[in-house]
This record gives structure tokens, C-alpha cells and sequence, in this order.
């Protein structure tokens, strides 16, 4: 099994992901960027904790914003938003829930995962497309009904 720090591109779209869909973070809905920003830090931290525990190494990775900047050195926070949820669209529901499984594969080599808010945020999201799927409203629920 092999453990490794995944792409930006790919941190950037599940953060995405679970804002969009708004049940990772019921709460902080009214803020939607800086709930993201804040999920890509936690994502990231969560993966490269996993490679540091898997390898015992201590790197040390921080989101990389500045492919966005604009001429301002500020970051145009919601082009970035944009461009991501734009991403996310554009996949299936089984491409989604793939994406949310090789990260959580990447993630899930140090002790605290199935603690972390990262590990909650995936299961959120992977809840909340599990239940977009096509049939899914129409299945019975439960045993009882079918």
C-alpha cells in the first residue's frame, strides 16, 4: 500500500464538493469561500498527516493559492470557486464518489483519521451523493417495504 500528498486540483474539488452541497458545513453556509479555504487546509493537513505517519516523515504542506491571484497579489477567491465547482460538474456521481475514495485512501495512514474533521467532511459529502443518485428517493426504506 503506498501513501502519497494528492494534488491541489483534487484537494481544491472535494472542499468544493462539500461546500457546494452545504451538508458538510450546515452552519457556516453563509460564508461559502472562507468554508472552503478552510476546508482545503484541513484536507490537505489530513493527507499529509497520513504520508508523515506512513513514512515517518514531518513535511510540512500549505495550500498553494497563487495560480489565483489577482493584480493585486490578492486571491479572486471566488474565480477559484468557480472554476472548481465548474470542475465538479462536469463529473458523474460515480467519478465523484471515486475521487472522495482515493483521497480518503491517501488520508487514512495516521491514527487520528477517523477523528478528524477531514475524515467528517468526506463522509458528509460522500453522503450527500450517495443520495443524488438516480432511484434513490423512489427505493424503499428499509427491508419492511420492499
Amino acid at each position: 500500500m503506498s501513501c502519497y500528498i494528492v494534488s491541489q486540483k483534487e484537494i481544491f474539488l472535494v472542499a468544493a464538493l462539500a461546500v457546494r452541497k452545504k451538508y458538510a458545513f450546515p452552519e457556516l453556509h453563509t460564508n461559502q469561500f472562507l468554508t472552503w479555504k478552510w476546508a482545503v487546509r484541513d484536507l490537505m493537513s489530513a493527507n499529509v498527516s497520513s504520508v508523515n505517519a506512513r513514512y515517518k516523515e514531518s513535511r510540512n504542506y500549505e495550500p498553494d493559492f497563487t495560480l489565483w491571484l489577482k493584480e493585486d497579489s490578492e486571491i479572486d477567491e471566488w474565480v477559484l470557486m468557480e472554476y472548481c465547482l465548474g470542475l465538479m460538474a462536469r463529473l458523474s456521481i460515480v467519478e465523484k464518489l471515486k475521487i472522495l475514495d482515493h483521497y480518503s485512501y491517501q488520508s487514512c495512514d495516521w491514527d487520528k483519521w477517523n477523528d478528524s474533521e477531514a475524515y467528517r467532511l468526506v463522509e458528509r459529502a460522500r453522503g450527500a451523493l450517495l443520495s443524488d443518485l438516480p432511484g434513490y428517493e423512489d427505493a424503499a426504506w428499509g427491508l419492511e417495504e420492499c
